[in-house]
Formats: C-alpha cells, sequence, structure tokens
C-alpha cells in the first residue's frame, strides 16, 4: 500500500485523526505528550488549521479556549520523507511551546508560562488574545511597561479587529487609572472602538462600563440611545444591547414599573428572531423577570405551540402560572412535563411542594414519593415524605420509606425514632420496640436532646401495647420525671403532662394493677385539665373500679357531654355502670350506642347480649355478679394519645419546654 501524502492537508486531518482515536497518549509531568506518529499528527494539522486572517503563518488560533490542550515535552527528529515546509514547521513550534505554555499555568508556574507563551507571541505576534494572555501576566508580575508595549503592537496589526482595541483599553482602565492621560487614552480607544465596528455589541458593553465607572450615566445613555437608531436585523445583537440597557436603567424590584425602552428592545430582538427559540426563551425570562407575568406567558405559551417538547419551557411557564395565582395551570403543565419525561424527579419535587402548601397530604406525599424512587434523597427529604404519610393517616406506607431511610443513615437517631413511631402507629409493636432502642443507643451519644418526655411516651406506648407493661411503666415515668424537672410553663405542655399521667394510669386501670395509685395519676391530670372528656372518662373507669358506681356515672355522663366526637368506649363504660346500678334500659341503650359506633367489636357484641338475657328474670334484689371486666382500647382514655392513632405529634426533638 502506498504511504498517504503528507502534502495533502484532507490526509494528514484524517490520518491524524485514526492515529488519536487509537490513544496514543503517553502522560508526562507536563500533561499528555504526543509521540511518534501522533506528534508528526499534531504538525500536520497544525499545517492545516492554523492559519489567521491576518495571514501570518505562524498565527494560533483566533480562539484560543476552543483548542484542545496538548502538551509536548520533547521533540522527536523529523522524518526526512516527511520534511514539513518552513511556515508549517514555524506553525507547530508555536503550538508546541503554546502547549508548554498551558502546561506551566495548571502547573502555576507563571514565569515559565510566560516565557512560553512570549515564544509563541514572537512567531504569531498578530494574534489579538494572544497578545491579550500575554500582556497580563507581564501586568500581574509588575511588568507594566513590557505589557503595555505588547498590546500597542497589537492594535498596530489588527486594526481592524474590535478586540485588540477592547484589550488596550482595558488593560489601561485597569493597571493605569491612576494616570488621566491613560484614562484618556482607554476612553478613546472604546469610543474608536464604537465608531469603526457599531455592529459589535462588544464594544457597547465596554464604553457602557467605563462611563458607569466615571458617572457618566448621561452619555452612557446617549450611547445606547446611539445604538438603538441602527438599522441592525441581527437579533443576538438586539438580545445583547437590551443587557447592556439595563445596566443603564436597571430594574427595580418593585411590581408595577413600565420598562418601556427596554420593552423595546426586547421587541428589536422578537422582530429579528426569526422564531429562533432560544430568542424568544431570553425575552420571556426578561418580562419575567420585569414583573410582567402576562406578557411572559403569551410568549412561553407561543413557544410551546411551536416546540411542544421543550420541557424547561414548561417549567418555566409553571413559575409565571405560579406568580399569576393560577394554581391549576401550574400542576397541569407540571404533570405535562412529568408524562413526557417521567424521570424528572425534580419537577415531582414541585409538585410535591405545591401539594404540601395547599394542605393535601396525600397528593404531597405522592409525588415526592415518586421522587426518590427515581434519585436517592436526602436525608430530609425521607422524613419529610414520612411525615406526610403520617398526616395523611397511612403509617403503614411510612414504615418502608422510614426502613429505607435507616439503610441510607443508619447512624441518624431521628430517622431511627421516626421508624419506630410509623411502626407503632402501623400497629406494628413487637417491631418497634428495637427500633426504639436502637434509636435511644444512638441519640445518648450524638444527640441526647432528642430523649425528652415525648420520646419515652411514645417508647411507652409502644411497649404498653405489645403487653410489656412494667418497661411501658418505666418508660412513662421517665416521661413524667423530665416534665417535673423541667416544669409546666404553657398550655402545650400542661396538656402533654396530664395525657401522660393519664395513659399510666389507665394502662393500670384496665389490667387491675396499683388501681389507687393509678387514681391519683389520673386525678393529677384531671387537675391539669380538667375540661378533658377523655381524662374524665378515666376518672369515672377508675370509680367503677373502686365500685362507687354512682360517683362514676356522674363522671361519665360529664366525660360524653364534653367529647367532641362520640367514643364508643365511653359508651361501654356508661353502659356497664347503668348495669351495676340496676338500671338495664339506660345499660342497654348505651351498649347498642357503643356497638352502633364500633360495629365489628366482638366484646361489645358479646355484652349486649348479656344485658339481654339479663332482662329475662330481674330481679334487683339480688346481687348481679360482676362481670370480668373486658380490656377496651386504651386509645381514648388518654386523649388520643395512642401512637398508632393519635394525630402527628411534634417531632421530639423539636419539642422545647
Amino acid at each position: 500500500m502506498n504511504p498517504i501524502p503528507f502534502n495533502d492537508p484532507n490526509q494528514q486531518v484524517h490520518r491524524c485523526r485514526r492515529i488519536l482515536s487509537k490513544s496514543l497518549l503517553i502522560r508526562s509531568k507536563l500533561g499528555e505528550a504526543l509521540i511518534g506518529s501522533a506528534f508528526l499528527c499534531t504538525l500536520a494539522a497544525a499545517s492545516v488549521g492554523f492559519a489567521a486572517d491576518s495571514g501570518d503563518a505562524t498565527a494560533l488560533p483566533s480562539t484560543l479556549e476552543d483548542r484542545a490542550e496538548v502538551y509536548v515535552d520533547r521533540f522527536l527528529p523529523a522524518n526526512p520523507r516527511t520534511k514539513l515546509r518552513l511556515e508549517g514547521q514555524l506553525r507547530a513550534d508555536a503550538l508546541a511551546h503554546y502547549s508548554r505554555a498551558l502546561a506551566f499555568e495548571k502547573e502555576k508556574d507563571s514565569d515559565a508560562a510566560l516565557l512560553e507563551y512570549q515564544k509563541v507571541l514572537s512567531l504569531s505576534p498578530a494574534n489579538v488574545l494572544l497578545a491579550h494572555r500575554v500582556a497580563y501576566l507581564q501586568a500581574s508580575i509588575g511588568k507594566l511597561n513590557e505589557a503595555r508595549a505588547i498590546l500597542e503592537k497589537s492594535l498596530a496589526l489588527n486594526p481592524e479587529n474590535p478586540q485588540a482595541y477592547l484589550s488596550f483599553s482595558d488593560y489601561l482602565s485597569t493597571y493605569h487609572a491612576h494616570s488621566e492621560p491613560d484614562r484618556q487614552r482607554a476612553l478613546q480607544l472604546a469610543q474608536q472602538a464604537v465608531e469603526r465596528f457599531p455592529e459589535n455589541a462588544a464594544v457597547y458593553n465596554h464604553l457602557v462600563q467605563i462611563y458607569l465607572v466615571r458617572r457618566q450615566t448621561k452619555e452612557a445613555k446617549a450611547l445606547i440611545n446611539a445604538a438603538l437608531k441602527l438599522e441592525s436585523d441581527d437579533a443576538d445583537f438586539w438580545l445583547k444591547i437590551a443587557g447592556i440597557a439595563q445596566k443603564v436603567w436597571p430594574l427595580n424590584t418593585r411590581e408595577g414599573q413600565r420598562p418601556v425602552l427596554l420593552n423595546g428592545i426586547y421587541q428589536k430582538a422578537l422582530d429579528h428572531s426569526k422564531e429562533r427559540i432560544e430568542i424568544q426563551e431570553a425575552v420571556a425570562g426578561f418580562y419575567h423577570s420585569s414583573h410582567q407575568p402576562q406578557k411572559a406567558r403569551d410568549l412561553y405559551e407561543k413557544i410551546l405551540q411551536n416546540h411542544p417538547d421543550q420541557l424547561i419551557t414548561r417549567k418555566k411557564l409553571a413559575l409565571v402560572y405560579q406568580v399569576l395565582g393560577q394554581q391549576e395551570k401550574v400542576i397541569e403543565t407540571l404533570r405535562t412535563v412529568i408524562q413526557i419525561n417521567p424521570q424528572d424527579a425534580k419537577t415531582y419535587r414541585l409538585l410535591a411542594e405545591i401539594y404540601r402548601a395547599r394542605k393535601d397530604a396525600n397528593q404531597a406525599a405522592h409525588y415526592l414519593q415518586q421522587a426518590l424512587k427515581i434519585s436517592k434523597g436526602s436525608q430530609s427529604e425521607y422524613l419529610d415524605l414520612a411525615q406526610l404519610l403520617l398526616s395523611a393517616r397511612r403509617p403503614q406506607d411510612a414504615v418502608p420509606v422510614l426502613e429505607r431511610a435507616v439503610y441510607y443513615y443508619p447512624q441518624e437517631p431521628f430517622v431511627t425514632f421516626l421508624l419506630a413511631v410509623s411502626r407503632t402507629r402501623a400497629k406494628l409493636y413487637q417491631e418497634a420496640l428495637p427500633a426504639f432502642a436502637r434509636a435511644l443507643h444512638l441519640a445518648k451519644e450524638t444527640q441526647p436532646a432528642l430523649l425528652n418526655e415525648q420520646f419515652y411516651f411514645q417508647y411507652g406506648a409502644s411497649a404498653e401495647r405489645a403487653g410489656k407493661l412494667d418497661q411501658a411503666a418505666d418508660l412513662f415515668r421517665k416521661s413524667m420525671a423530665i416534665l417535673a424537672k423541667n416544669g409546666i410553663d404553657d398550655e402545650e405542655t400542661k396538656t402533654f403532662t396530664a395525657q401522660v399521667y393519664n395513659y399510666l394510669g389507665y394502662m393500670w386501670l384496665e389490667n387491675d394493677m396499683h388501681i389507687d395509685e393509678a387514681g391519683e395519676l389520673i386525678k393529677t391530670a384531671y387537675q391539669l385539665t380538667p375540661e378533658s372528656g377523655a381524662i374524665l372518662d378515666s376518672l369515672g373507669w377508675f370509680y367503677f373500679k373502686k365500685k362507687n358506681y354512682e360517683k362514676a356515672r356522674v363522671e361519665l355522663v360529664k366525660s360524653m357531654e364534653l367529647m367532641e366526637d362520640q367514643d364508643p368506649t365511653v359508651y361501654d363504660h356508661l353502659a356497664r355502670t347503668y348495669f351495676e346500678l340496676g338500671k338495664q334500659a339506660e345499660a342497654l341503650q348505651h351498649m347498642q350506642k357503643a356497638l352502633e359506633l364500633d360495629s365489628d367489636n366482638k366484646e361489645f357484641a358479646e355484652r349486649l347480649k348479656q344485658f339481654k338475657q339479663s332482662q329475662v328474670t330481674p330481679d334487683p334484689k339480688v346481687p348481679k355478679q360482676e362481670t370480668e371486666p373486658t380490656k377496651t382500647s386504651a386509645t381514648s382514655k388518654p386523649n388520643k394519645s395512642d401512637a398508632s392513632s393519635a394525630k402527628p405529634i411534634k417531632p421530639a426533638a423539636q419539642k422545647t419546654q
């Protein structure tokens, strides 16, 4: 096969790409180096693609940052058969020095980088961007005269390049601001750039900055007005001019402003946009930021008519709908986004926040749950989701969420604590206890504030439901001790204290344990919250246990009157009290009501059957055999304190005493 002719530019570039694609690169202390054939390809590419508009045979690309960084740390002798022409050799040398300069810059060796850049500049003196870089490196080490000379020469070599004017003007404004002649020269260069290149937005931006620094606002406004008289059909030009104009006429933050002039400039960009979506997006974004939501909405909707697949535009439109108060439109738009892209976790989170604000816990939980299926999520997001599910009375759904959170964050005590609470409310009492124990262990080391009265109360309630009454009593006593130590200084604390006392007292009554001590606890709770129907029920039940049925009846009737909702347990207690008082009609009436409110309760059904049978041969003179007290749910007694059914309480770590 004949070798590829080295003087064919297309074949050179093709061969270079082929070799580079095979990764014939090795690493040296200066970065990635090309050796052998790959190095020759670099030279070939240099000879093909590095000619500048100025005609300089050694010119580097005009946009240095767009060129790949190639590092060369040694030169290999050229193969005589592929010897480059002189101009190609010069370009290759320039590239080699430029690559070494970049490497030295990365190593923060400014002196070595500057030396290499100077070598490149000597080979490519007409490159404006290179001159700018070398001059600023010189200035940074105090060589101001050398820097100035470089930029003077660059301007002389590039009189038709606006960047040469801007670089020199910016340099004088930065490093010679103390010199009035140099400040005037900087201004003159900027003005010359505007005169010579009136359709280049960058020159207006530079001159406006100079005017604003000098507080010459009048001149800056005149400059923008002069630009507006141009007949340019370049939408990008008008978009940039609009951005520059905002520096002169900054948007204020209050609503109701009328940015008439700015609107006119952005309209010019729209008129010449030729339906370019990026121009339309930018203008709509300006309308939104300048408190013109109707204009923003109309333009975003127009964009979506022509480009329905633009998800980012839909999200921006949703924000505009939010400002306009069109909540249903917000939801509809965001739902469309996730229909198009079901993996957009961010949009699911936005929907979750919207529904949270609307106090729709079910929908908020749904969308946050979808987001967490796509991405891992933060600890706070798992906690938020769990709290939403608990608020929606869905503890069985909160449990797997928190189990996942514990897997990701095993050392976070509050995550484990909330898992324990959720298991309790889901009636998984046995599974809740080890989670409470784990949270207790973790919190002692890292978060002792978590171990407050609420923590021990929740732990105790779970132990009680699991049948571990002694453990529950110990935990309730710890909660009570913390409350006693901190004191009762507000209504919330008073109510909670009564709840704890009542819970422990009622637990003992239901299990025929420590009846007198239980009564004292309940009486204390009653003193704290005498208007609590649940505590009055407990008090009445205490008198029932003491066989003081008339006093029990009085307290239970009061309890029923104070209850916001009809409670089947209170009806059951009152029915049994009436039965002991020999008032069978009232007993039957209240027992039937209890069963009506809790139709699945087998104990209620059996008791109603017994009451009816006792009516066959009523004999009030014959003492009735007291039926074995049945254990009804403790739920309603401690003011709905049961962790499995109560409304979500404030997290223990957040409650202060």
